[in-house]
Formats: C-alpha cells, structure tokens, sequence
C-alpha cells in the first residue's frame, strides 16, 4: 500500500497522531483528551468560566474552498458564544469523565442543604419585648411669697396682702412669709421632711473666707391625700441686720452673701415592694438695698419615678417557608445526582468529543461532498482538533461530508482526515482492492 511521504507542517501548541494508509502512526506527546484525575472542584470552576463565555480567539477563517471539493455551505455558529465554545457539549463531556464524582458533590450539597433546613426549623428566633411601664409617681415643690402691708403708705392700703411681688419696701413690708407646697401624682402616703436653711457666708476671689448657717424651721409630716403646705416667716430687719454687721466686720477685703435654702426629703408607700425616695431643694438668694429688699432664684422644682417590667420573651414559630426551600433544594441536589450518575452512564466520551469540537470549530468547517481523486494521499489524524489545527496551519477550510460522516483537509496533493470509523477509509476514498497496484 502507498504511503504519504510530505512533510506536515505542525503547530507546536496542537500536538496530534497521524495514521497512514499502510498502518503506521506518528503521535506527538499529548493529546486532547480530559484529564481524569482533575478535582471536582476544579471541574465545577472551569464549568462556570464556560458558562461565562471567556475564552481564546481563533484567526478568522478565509472564504474559498478546498481543492478536490464541491462546497455546499458554511454550518452556523448560532447557540454559542461570541468566542465560538459551547456549553453544553462541554457539560456532557465533564458529566461523562466525572459522573460519579460530580454525583457524590450533588449528594453531599444535598445532604448539607438538609441539615441547614433542619437547623432552621429547631432553631427559633426569641424576640425580646420592650420593658412596660407598671407604675409611675410624680412629685412638685413649689415655693411662693405673701407680705402684709403693715404700716400707711401712698402704695398699698394697709392690711393688703402683697403676693409674688418682684421686690418689697422695707419700711412698708418688714416681714415676708413663705409658703411650701408639695403635691403627689395620686394620693398614696408620702412622709416628708423639711428643713428651711438660712446660709450667710463671705467669699473673696470666688473662694470662701466665712460662712455660718442657721436652721429656721424643720417639718415632718405623712401625707395621706397627696399634698401639703408648710409657711415660714421671716424679719426682715433681722436678716438685713445681720448682714450690716458682717460687711462691718469684713471690712470691705470680702463680699457677704445671705441665701435661704430649702430641702425636702420625700418617700413614698412602696410599690410593687419598692419605694420610691428622692430629694427636692430650692435656693433663694436675699438681695437688698437701704428700703428695699428682694429674694431671686427658682421657686418650683419637681421629680419623677417610674417602674419598668420588661415582658417575657416571646418564641417566634419556625421559618417554614425557608425550611421548605432548603428542603426542595436538598431534594433538588439528590435528584441531580441520581441524574448526573445515569446520563453519565449513557454519554459516549468520544461521540461527545467530536460534538464540541464540531460546534467549537464552527467558523472553520464547511458543508461540502467529496470529489474522489485516488492518486492523492489520505493521512488519518487522530481527533478532529487536531485536524482544525492542520487546516489554521495550511490555511485551509475543513470540509465536512454528512454523508460519510467525515472531516477532511485538503493540502496539494495530501487529504488529512478524520472519521467516526475509520475502518472505512477505504470505502470511503473508493480506492478498493481492485485498484490494488496501484496504491
């Protein structure tokens, strides 16, 4: 039998196996076959950067047709990508080589799908309530001031009674009464006690060179019905008095000053086996002149207390909508294992292999009916890749006969191919034992 003696030129990034017509064969170091051996994971990522449709480009094919053929027309690129892969082939090729491994994956995501439904059902949100307000009390100090007119004058009649004025004449109104009233929120016993602190000190450069305090009065008291009122008088001359003699005595190196403080400490019946206790005061400051004389300062003050519970905690019911969808994925992933193991069982690896090579070399293969011509050379290559790359090399078109089920490349006087069956090589060329002598 003859046998092709031209030399082929290889691209050294598409290593290939020719097989000549008298049986021998020259195969390069590797071929395009799936490497079993690569992790499952690794199979899963390159999956997903197919799907992604990044890929390399090819350079673009050339328009005429191939020597020794009749051209038909040019198979269509629709259903991949911009960069000419497919999908799909691929996927059935990994589900081929890797069935099994891509089945346990899909079972052990099943089962941990499961086990995250089963944490979502037992495992129920506990959702904290605001605190509730059970009971409250309020409490008011107020302060006010009444004088009587004592002495004729062409301001007041004498006897009136002078309330809350902003100032008082001396000579006029020599004594000033105050009036204490403490009020409750409700009418639940309160005890009371107050004390009415006369404070007279001297001070120099804000510092305290002298002070002296006097307690006017103290009260103590049960309040039943949630109010009461304490009065405290006051000379004036006394007060007035007093503070001639310290500016005397201080002889101008201090400023004297004369306040009246007024403190009450309340507590209450408890309330739910708690009291409520607190302390309310007031600071008025007594300010004069030679026939007038004033008290400045806040005269109401006031305090509140509250009691806060904060509610049980309240158990939500289980996520069953969560727990169903991560249910039915589980169910999902079981199924797709079950699946993957039997399309895996009836893939044909090589039938596949030629498929997406078919679909990835698209742009460089043409329908077309072969033209026999048994004086040139027929050289078999291994795999249809291979035989795109001898076509880029020469720069020729791959022609593929539906009929015979064949992908040839014609180059001069050699015809590289590749076939599903290669037994028909002979049938195929139509050069049969008849023509014997001469091949």
């Amino acid at each position: 039998m003859w046998r092709s003696v031209a030399t082929i030129p290889f691209s050294n990034d598409s290593p290939l196996s020719c097989y000549f017509l008298d049986g021998s064969s020259q195969q390069s170091d590797s071929t395009h076959s799936v490497d079993p051996h690569r992790s499952v994971i690794s199979i899963i990522i390159f999956l997903l950067s197919d799907m992604s449709c990044s890929g390399y480009e090819r350079p673009t094919p050339f328009g005429a047709s191939a020597a020794g053929f009749r051209r038909v027309d040019t198979a269509s690129t629709s259903g991949r990508c911009g960069d000419g892969l497919t999908v799909f082939p691929r996927l059935k090729l990994r589900v081929a080589n890797n069935g099994l491994e891509l089945a346990a994956v899909c079972v052990i995501a099943g089962l941990l799908v499961f086990g995250a439904a089963g944490q979502v059902y037992t495992t129920q949100e506990v959702v904290q309530q605001e605190p509730v307000e059970v009971d409250s009390y309020d409490i008011r100090f107020d302060l006010s001031e009444r004088a009587v007119v004592q002495t004729p004058n062409p301001l007041y009649d004498t006897g009136e009674v002078l309330r809350s004025k902003p100032a008082y004449f001396s000579n006029i109104t020599p004594e000033i009464t105050f009036v204490t009233e403490v009020s409750g929120s409700d009418e639940r016993n309160i005890s009371i006690t107050q004390r009415f602190v006369l404070t007279e000190q001297a001070t120099r450069d804000d510092e305290e060179l002298w002070s002296r305090e006097q307690v006017l009065l103290t009260n103590e008291e049960l309040i039943t019905d949630g109010q009461s009122r304490t009065n405290l008088s006051l000379d004036i001359e006394d007060i007035a008095g007093n503070q001639t003699g310290i500016r005397s005595a201080l002889r101008g190196i201090a400023s004297p000053t004369t306040s009246l403080r007024l403190v009450t400490n309340y507590r209450t019946e408890p309330v739910e086996g708690q009291p409520y206790s607190g302390e309310l005061s007031l600071s008025l400051t007594f300010e004069s002149t030679s026939d007038a004389y004033w008290f400045s300062g806040s005269r109401s003050t006031s305090d509140s207390e509250t009691q806060l519970e904060r509610p049980d905690p309240i158990q939500q019911p289980p996520d069953y909508m969560r727990t169903v969808l991560l249910a039915l994925a589980g169910v999902g992933l079981i199924a797709l294992a079950g699946v993957t193991k039997l399309k895996s069982n009836e893939y044909d690896p090589h039938e596949l292999r030629i498929e997406m090579y078919n679909e990835e070399y698209s742009e460089w293969i043409s329908e077309g009916e072969l033209v026999v011509d048994p004086d040139r050379q027929y050289v078999y290559v291994n795999s249809l890749g291979d035989l795109v790359d001898i076509g880029i090399d020469a720069d020729k078109r791959v022609i593929h006969d539906t009929d015979l089920d064949a992908y040839v490349v014609v180059d001069s006087d050699l015809i590289y191919y590749f076939a599903r069956e290669p037994t028909n090589i002979e049938l195929w060329a139509n050069v049969g034992s008849s023509d014997g002598d001469q091949r």
